[in-house]
């Protein structure tokens, strides 16, 4: 049994700043951004059961949005409360079509933002990934979504199927999309993180900006306890299946 599974699923009470000192070459070589920053400050307050907002810098020096809790619930179960699409987090002014058909922990969006007058409307495809690698690597224990923009640009939208270039509106293609959720089992708990980085460009109001690219993921993680505790019940044979880093499909209850 490998050091990094005996730090991840000793206790409830493990001392989580090892443990992410212990996962961060994994993550050094699967995520862009590393291992997550938190003080020791931060940890404690994960520790007594707060969730930590906090903004930090990237390797490569842009502003990246952290939020960190404890789950009292199982990889799966919180998991499938991230995944599900109809748990998404979206802010109200963001609609979404799927393009093309999702292949194996993979899918493809078309996402665009509504901005009140006279700010223009923003729009981006953003590829959505389960890391099945880094899953493998770390005995296992590192569950791992992670999104980036469509590496082709704003040309992407001139390349879609005519019934996926029926979904486009008009917006101005934002230079950044970028993020990544992470489940660490801890016996009886997981911790779960959430990371990403958001630029809708252009003059936008830096309050409006930090609003839209955060809202969504604090409105998820605040409900992230509740859904958890919820999927034994929601997620049985009727439900769409939903793969796990395995590549397999999660088990129903």
């Amino acid at each position: 049994m490998s050091l990094l599974w005996l730090l991840l699923a000793s206790s409830e009470g493990a001392d989580l700043a090892t443990s992410l000192t212990e996962i961060k070459p994994h993550l050094e070589r699967h995520s862009p951004f590393g291992v997550p920053a938190f003080s020791d400050e931060h940890l404690s307050r994960i520790q007594a059961g707060e969730t930590v907002w906090r903004e930090s810098k990237k390797p490569t020096g842009e502003t990246l949005l952290t939020i960190g809790g404890l789950i009292e619930a199982s990889p799966a179960a919180v998991w499938i409360a991230i995944l599900d699409d109809d748990h998404n987090g979206l802010s109200d002014r963001v609609t979404e079509h799927e393009l093309h058909p999702r292949q194996q922990g993979y899918k493809s969006l078309y996402q665009h933002l509504s901005l009140p007058y006279p700010l223009t409307d923003r729009h981006w495809i953003i590829e959505i990934q389960t890391d099945t690698q880094l899953y493998a690597s770390s005995n296992q224990r590192i569950w791992r979504r992670g999104w980036d923009l469509d590496p082709r640009g704003e040309g992407a939208l001139s390349q879609l199927a005519p019934d996926d270039m029926s979904h486009i509106q008009t917006g101005v293609w934002t230079p950044a999309n970028e993020g990544e959720w992470l489940v660490l089992p801890l016996a009886s708990k997981c911790l779960v993180i959430y990371r990403g980085r958001f630029d809708v460009g252009g003059r936008i109001p830096e309050s409006i900006a930090q609003a839209v690219g955060s809202q969504g993921a604090l409105d998820l993680f605040e409900q992230l306890q509740d859904l958890a505790n919820e999927m034994p019940a929601h997620y049985r044979g009727s439900h769409p299946p939903i793969l796990a880093p395995t590549g397999q499909q999660v088990p129903v209850w």
